[in-house]
Order: structure tokens, then sequence, then C-alpha cells
């Protein structure tokens, strides 16, 4: 009497999907996740970029005269001081035995020491081949001056006229010129060669040329030290750059979560007058409450309406209060008609089936040992009348038996029908609570719930393949979850105390991998409006989440002292 008067006609249907809602609470999302943009300090990316086209181009070519330039410029300097120690031509007369004249041989053989001792000098030093340049100008000077000795000696000796010791000495010391020449020109030639090979200019003067290299070199020098800073800049800028971006990003970002808040809530209606993109915000979440409270209201009312048929059906109050009479005054018949010790079922109807069962074996003893008596009686003749009454007791005990056995089978099959009935009318509620979560929690993998009304088992339908797949077949986690779902479901509507019952949940994220968990926890959250949600955990990523998910105003996070 109470669901007609409350409900007259049928309540509207519930929208399979608000968009409007499903809006209102993405833009939310979007505003708790946006990134607030900051205000950039320091040298901007164009003011790097002016700097850095100030700076020069790094030269190309030697900074420092190369280590074969150098040693070529050695092995000349060191022909030419032998050339230059060679020293002129052998004097018109040379009279062996004056006192204070000096040997023709000495000055070859001072140059040739001095050359040998400057090779020995360069292979110490590890350079191999003006060392060797300059032992073989000091064999060929040592040579020479063994020579003049030999001649001088033969002059000494009157083994030849001084015409012919001149014509000799000056011979000698004309092929030795020609060595020493030779010599310094190989040089000068080497030192052009390693000139063109460091890019520098062949004017003809190979001195010239290494001063105008040397010039060169110190002029990169200074130019590369102007250029040093270059790198630096280079990484700076690169930094500022990725840092603007990364800022402008977010104003745009911001701009555009701004943008669509506005235009959500100039949609419900709650932009009149706001500016402030808070106030727009504390707007959405009032909205979000009422049209929550809204849609509470109406899966209350299809629950009440469902129950409502559920007892009634397709018949009126008034057929419901009428049949209730006429059952009433059957029973009362079949009460009279069984005696003053029989008794109706009432409350618990299993209990009471439970007693009607065992009643009923009782009186099928009773009847086999009233059989049995009978035929005993039969076969010592009793009187016929005691006999007569024995019968009519008897068919009179078995007649309320067989009374008693029909209301108990009418009895199963009104509980039959009633369980039938409360499956049937509560699969599709706990179905379409189930899927209204479903994807969320299994990350897009299952998009649709169904209950068998029979037994109230669960299958889900796969995204990927649209197949239909039992709930019990799936992986641990995916099933602790769906099941998650039918409990939460089962809290919802078929509490009787017209109450919203807490859930209490301990671990319920162990079998669930990152992803699923912060969707399940999302999901927790958002029932948490409706319900008290009491959840218990030792995992260190439910903790993290709490810490930066829940919402002080509404939601509290406990820590539980150690053992």
């Amino acid at each position: 009497a109470e669901l007609t008067a409350r409900h007259p006609t049928r309540p509207l249907a519930l929208q399979a999907r608000d968009k409007l809602a499903d809006r209102v609470a993405a833009t939310l999302a979007a505003w708790q996740r946006r990134q607030v943009p900051v205000a950039l300090e320091g040298t901007s990316s164009a003011e790097l970029n002016e700097r850095l086209a100030q700076l020069p181009d790094p030269p190309i070519g030697d900074r420092r005269p190369a280590a074969e330039v150098q040693a070529a410029l050695r092995r000349l300097d060191l022909a030419e001081e032998a050339v230059r120690l060679h020293g002129e031509p052998p004097p018109p007369a040379v009279v062996p035995g004056i006192p204070g004249a000096v040997p023709s041989s000495l000055i070859p053989a001072v140059a040739a020491g001095v050359a040998a001792l400057s090779g020995v000098a360069s292979l110490v030093l590890g350079q191999s081949l003006v060392g060797a340049a300059l032992l073989v100008v000091a064999a060929v000077l040592a040579a020479a001056a063994w020579r003049q000795g030999e001649t001088a000696r033969r002059a000494a000796a009157g083994v030849s006229a001084s015409g012919v010791l001149r014509a000799e000495l000056v011979a000698g010391w004309k092929a030795q010129q020609d060595q020493l020449a030779e010599a310094a020109e190989a040089a000068r030639e080497g030192l052009r060669a390693a000139l063109r090979e460091r890019g520098a200019p062949d004017d003809g003067d190979p001195r010239a040329a290494m001063s105008a290299y040397e010039a060169a070199c110190l002029e990169r020098d200074q130019h590369a030290q102007a250029a040093a800073g270059g790198e630096a800049l280079q990484q700076a800028l690169a930094a500022r750059v990725a840092l603007e971006e990364s800022a402008a990003r977010a104003q745009r970002a911001a701009a555009e979560t701004d943008a669509e808040l506005r235009e959500v809530a100039a949609q419900i209606g709650a932009a009149e007058g706001h500016l402030d993109s808070h106030l727009l915000v504390e707007g959405l979440v009032a909205w979000q409450r009422e049209r929550a409270a809204a849609a509470h209201a109406r899966e209350q009312a299809i629950l009440e309406w469902q129950e409502l048929q559920g007892l009634i059906g397709p018949r009126s109050l008034a057929d419901l209060e009428s049949e209730a009479t006429q059952r009433a005054e059957a029973a009362s018949r079949l009460g009279h008609s069984l005696g003053p010790a029989a008794t109706l079922p009432t409350g618990d109807l299993e209990a009471a089936e439970h007693e009607a069962g065992r009643a009923m074996v009782r009186a099928r003893q009773e009847v086999d040992a009233l059989t049995g008596e009978l035929r005993v009686l039969s076969a010592d003749l009793p009187e016929v009348p005691d006999a007569e009454e024995r019968v009519a007791a008897a068919r009179r005990e078995l007649e309320r038996v067989r009374e008693l056995a029909e209301v108990i089978d009418q009895t199963l099959v009104l509980l039959t029908a009633a369980e039938r009935r409360v499956h049937r009318d509560l699969a599709p509620v706990l179905a379409a609570s189930i899927q209204r979560w479903l994807p969320q929690v299994s990350g897009g993998a299952y998009l649709e719930a169904g209950v068998n009304p029979r037994d109230l088992s669960v299958e889900v339908k796969e995204a990927r393949s649209g197949q239909w797949r039992d709930a019990r077949l799936l992986s641990e986690g995916t099933r602790e979850q769906i099941y998650l779902l039918l409990r939460v479901a089962m809290a919802e509507h078929l509490v009787s105390t017209r109450e919203t019952a807490p859930l209490l949940l301990d671990e319920v994220t162990v079998q669930s991998d990152g992803v699923r968990k912060r969707e399940l926890l999302a999901v927790l959250h958002a029932l948490s409006a409706d319900r008290q949600v009491v959840l218990f955990t030792h995992d260190d990523d439910v903790i993290n989440w709490a810490t930066t998910a829940l919402d002080p105003a509404r939601d509290k996070l406990v820590t539980l002292g150690g053992w």
C-alpha cells in the first residue's frame, strides 16, 4: 500500500549514459590535474640567440705551428749553419810548418764535430729525422777534413808542388760546398712541402712563408678564444627553449581547461555572473551533487517500483486485497479440516518447510505403523465394530497426512516462484549497477555485464572479441574487481531499511596491477559520495594515491600504529 501510494505510475527509466554529467566530470578532473603555469625568470631564448649570433665562427686551421713544420724548419737551420761553417775556399799558398799558420783541415773538422754533437742531441730528444740528417752532414765534413789533412801532410812532406796542393784543396772544398748546398736546398724543399700540407701559401721563400704561417696560427688562436663561449651558449639556449616550450604548453593547456570550464558552466547555467574559475568549479561540483542526488532518488524509485511489481504484478492493490481475503478464508478452512493440532506455517518459510517435511515423515511412519497394526488385527479376527473404528481413524489420519503433504508441496512451489521472481527482478538491476563501473575498473577490457536470473552468476562482454565470458573463469584480479562491483550493487539494492549501508573493504586492490588499481580506487572514491567507504590496506601505492587524491573536506586518511 505504501509503494502504491508513492508510485501511482511507473517512474521514468534511467538514462543509459548522461553525456552532460560525463562532460562535467571530465572537466572537473582536467581542472584538478591541470598544470599551473609559472613565470620564467632569467635570460630568454631570444637574448641567448642574439648573444650567440654575435660570436664569431670557430676558425679552421692550425692554432699553433704543427710539429712536422717545426721539424722541417730545424732541419733547414742546421743545413744552412753547416754551409756557413764550411767557410771560404783555401788561401792561395799554404806553407806547412810556419808558426801561427792554421791548418786548412781544422775548419771542416770543427764543423764535423758540431754537426755530430747536434745530431746526437736530436736523437736523444726523439727527433730521429733531424738527428740522422746532422750525423750525415758530420760524416761528410769529417771526410773533407781528413782529405784536407792528408793533402796538407803531403805538401808538408814535399810530395807535391804547392800548385798541385792548392788545386787539390780547392777541389775538395768545392765538392764539400756542393754537398752542403744540396742538403740545404733539400731542407728548404722539405719546409715548403710541410707548409703546403698545412695549407700555408707558398711564395717561394720558405722562411717568409714560415713567418706568415706562424702569424696566421697566432691570429686563429686569438679568434678561437673569442669563439670559445659558443658551446656553453648553445647548451643554455637548448635548455631555455625546452623550458619556454614547456611553459607555453602549460599555458595553452590551462587556457583550454579554463575555456572548457566556462563552456560547461555556461551549458548547465552555472556561469552567470561568475568570472573566477574557482567559483565556476564550485558551481559544477554543486551541480554534480544535485544530479547525483536526483539520479539516486530515481534509482530508488525504480527499485521500489520493481518491488511493487514483484508483489502485485499486473494486478491492482484491490485485487491483491481480495486475493488475500480469499486465501485467508481458504487457510481457515484447511486449518479446521486438519484438526485442533494443525498449525499453518508462519515466519521463516524455510524453517516451516523443514518442519513440514519432518511432520510428513512422521505421518508416513504413523501410516506404516497403523497399516501393520491393521494387518495384525485382521489376522486375529477382531470384532468388526472395533476394526471399523480403527479403519476410520486410520483413514482420517491418512487424509490429514495427504492434506499436509499438499500444503508442503504448495509451499515449495510458492517459495521457488518467489525465488525466481526475486532473481528475475534483481538481475537487471545488479547488471546495470555493475556495468556502470565495469569499463573503468577493467581498463576498457570489458564493456557490458549481465547477471543470470537463475543463480545471479555474472557474465561480462569482452571489448576486443565481443564474446561473453563467465566472470568465474577470468583472471583472479579481474574476477575480484567484478565481484567487488557485485557486492557494491547488492549493498545498494538489497538494504530493506531504507538506509545507506557502508562498505568495509580489506585489501581489495591486492590482485590489481598499477593501472587497474588506480581505476578501482577512483571508482571507490566516486562511490564514497553516496555512502561511507572504509578501506584497509598495507599497499604503499594505495597510501600514496590516498595522500594526493583524497579531499580533506570529505575524506580522511587514518594511519594505524604498528604492532
